[in-house]
């Protein structure tokens, strides 16, 4: 009898052509391996993960550390014998001690010559004739999984988050304000297999930034298979200045999201992404309303948007923060100060584009000035294992800040 964790894939994943499954299953064996290192044995056994601690390593600690990957639907600590009747029998009067009476299920028996109920019958025959209890109704329940040789015995199914594996969609950008509607759309674009890259502007105080980046920190470092991420911090207080001054009390919330959408398009061309996502819901602010989301969007033509969150209420974003991450969920509910700068006290529901454009032009919203902010004030800022382990300069060449500025131009 062994120790093993069984780690099985999410429908995502299996119900893809024979091929794709395959490399996808591989993918996620290297996101395993990465995230165990040196503390066990992973590998590939009939579309499933087992994990084969090392003696010093506790169970509970592998499993920790593979159940926020994305692509498995379930965990199992289980114990493994060989599929031989006898020896599964004796496994089990080890794990009950001989005593009391069980419920036992089959989860799930394959790969195996005999029909899987018959088998399945002769255990609980073998069971009975050694005097062990079989009870339907016993809370005392216990797991059979059968996969060819190899058959598991375990007492829990520990739900896993599912979707897809990280990296296998395209990079985007993610507008992480560090509240819980944008750091919930970027979970789930995580989910669906993007890779991200996160984008902070900030707005408020010390308070509002130390929230962002911790909740920037946690969210790479506990669901991504490398623990590690990217977040460009752009200082713009000059602009959310001209901004306030300009827009006066119906445009500035239009406004400004276009310009920090621009910032998002800019990195989303040095960072090769294919889209920019945000986390507005639906009518929540003025800014939000269909027709100024549809406003708001015009400013970057060239970028797809994806609001993941458009149709959730604020109490559903933050019950399902909860539900995921407990830690995540303590950092995004922080009570912060707002910035009242770009807030009108009268917001327009319904702004209109040549209203908006014309104040753009006297303030200097173009491109071209939101490209020199990046370069010029940017920082990015590299996350590793829960800490940001390094910072630098944005730095663009000359050439592709004229390439940049050439697309974008072009495109909107």
């Amino acid at each position: 009898m062994r120790r093993v964790l069984v780690l099985r894939f999410s429908g995502d994943v299996t119900v893809k052509s024979p091929s794709v499954a395959s490399k996808w299953q591989r993918i996620i064996l290297q996101h395993v391996k990465w995230r165990i290192g040196d503390g066990g044995d992973a590998k590939l056994f009939y579309a499933r993960i087992l994990i084969y601690p090392v003696e010093a390593i506790n169970v509970v600690t592998l499993l920790s550390a593979v159940r926020t990957l994305f692509g498995l639907s379930s965990i199992s600590p289980s114990f493994e014998v060989r599929t031989d009747i006898d020896e599964i029998v004796d496994a089990i009067h080890k794990l009950t001690r001989g005593s009391g009476n069980l419920s036992l299920v089959p989860y799930k028996i394959v790969g195996i010559q005999e029909n899987p109920k018959e088998f399945f019958n002769k255990i609980l025959n073998a069971l009975e004739d050694t005097g062990l209890q079989v009870n339907k109704t016993s809370e005392r329940k216990f797991f059979i999984e059968t996969r060819g040789e190899k058959t598991f015995i375990f007492n829990e199914v520990i739900d896993c988050m599912g979707g897809l594996p990280y990296g296998v969609g395209d990079k985007l950008v993610s507008l992480m304000s560090g509240g819980p509607d944008s750091t919930l759309s970027t979970w789930l674009m995580m989910r669906r297999g993007s890779p991200i890259v996160g984008v902070y502007i900030p707005l408020g105080g010390l308070q509002a930034k130390k929230r962002a980046l911790a909740a920037a920190v946690h969210l790479f470092s506990n669901w991504t298979p490398r623990r590690e991420g990217k977040l460009y911090v752009i200082e713009i207080d000059d602009i959310l200045d001209e901004i306030a001054l300009y827009a006066r009390e119906k445009t500035s919330h239009v406004i400004f999201k276009r310009c920090i959408l621009r910032i998002a398009g800019i990195i989303s061309v040095i960072e090769q992404a294919k889209g920019i996502i945000t986390g507005e819901l639906a009518g929540e602010h003025a800014s939000q309303t269909i027709w100024n989301l549809h406003v708001i969007s015009e400013a970057v033509k060239s970028f797809p948007i994806y609001r993941p969150v458009i149709g959730f209420d604020k109490m559903e974003v933050i019950n399902r923060i909860k539900e995921i991450d407990e830690k995540l969920f303590e950092i995004v509910n922080r009570s912060v100060e707002e910035c009242t700068r770009i807030r009108p006290e009268i917001p327009a529901t319904r702004v209109q584009l040549s209203e908006i454009k014309r104040i753009e032009k006297e303030i200097d919203c173009s491109w071209k000035r939101l490209m020199k902010k990046v370069t010029s004030d940017g920082h990015i800022l590299y996350i590793e294992d829960f800490k940001i382990t390094r910072e630098e300069k944005v730095k663009v060449s000359s050439e592709t800040r004229k390439m940049i500025l050439k697309t974008l131009a072009s495109k909107d």
